[in-house]
């Protein structure tokens, strides 16, 4: 579907029953305002495990590489990723966010979208990486905790400077306050709602930071509305 991001809204029982209803939302909004992804043939779905479900982070992890996995080897698709990143939608994380080092003070801290995302995001949404590198296999729950930031963020931070192999801290106040250390970045991406500001934006791996809601991004050869309904087979399987 040229220029059109289809939103298919996808529920998964235990047995992984699956309920999809093809959804466009905001097809003008979303046509005429830079998400900062490429939305040619690309067909995304929001999947929520119900209570009970996948309840440990390994098992959600592994549905979610199951997904990815059996999306990516179809002949129709040219990439398929899982995560939190839904571009153009307020369903992405905010968090507070200090360099570290910075006094935290009393007044209010500034924020970041945030979203965690797989290897193949920027396959996936046609993200431009524009210095270092992306999220790799051996970016993993037991390894260093990095993340990506897009160039809203770099710019707000960076002060005309690389902030790649910077530091910074999410939620510093909060029970996370997790130190993550910049690896990349990408070009601008709009975590948010089309008409509001770009705030700046933050990745980290899937692998480090697992949900119970998740986002699947299928870029198609073809009709991206026409896969729709072997989206959900895929999810029967």
């Amino acid at each position: 579907v040229s220029r059109v991001l289809v939103i298919g809204e996808v529920a998964l029982s235990c047995a992984l029953v699956v309920c999809v209803g093809t959804l466009v939302r905001g097809i003008n909004a979303l046509e005429h305002f830079d998400l900062g992804i490429d939305t040619d043939h690309l067909l995304t779905a929001r999947v929520l495990l119900p209570a009970g479900a996948f309840p440990s982070a390994a098992e959600q992890l592994r549905l979610y590489d199951r997904i990815g996995e059996r999306l990516r080897s179809d002949p129709a698709v040219v990439d398929a990723s899982v995560g939190t990143a839904l571009p153009g939608t307020y369903y992405n994380w905010t968090r507070d966010v200090v360099p570290v080092g910075a006094d935290l003070g009393e007044a209010e801290l500034p924020t970041t979208a945030l979203a965690a995302v797989d290897d193949h995001f920027l396959g996936a949404f046609g993200v431009k990486l524009q210095e270092g590198r992306f999220f790799t296999s051996g970016d993993t729950a037991d390894g260093a905790r990095v993340a990506v930031a897009d160039r809203t963020f770099a710019e707000r931070y960076g002060a005309g400077r690389s902030i790649v192999g910077r530091q910074f801290r999410l939620d510093p106040r909060g029970a996370e306050d997790a130190t993550v250390t910049i690896v990349g970045v990408t070009a601008p991406v709009m975590l948010n709602a089309p008409g509001s500001a770009p705030p700046p934006g933050l990745f980290v791996p899937l692998r480090q930071a697992p949900f119970k809601i998740a986002s699947i991004a299928v870029r198609t050869r073809g009709d991206a509305l026409a896969f729709a309904p072997h989206l959900a087979e895929v999810m029967r399987e």
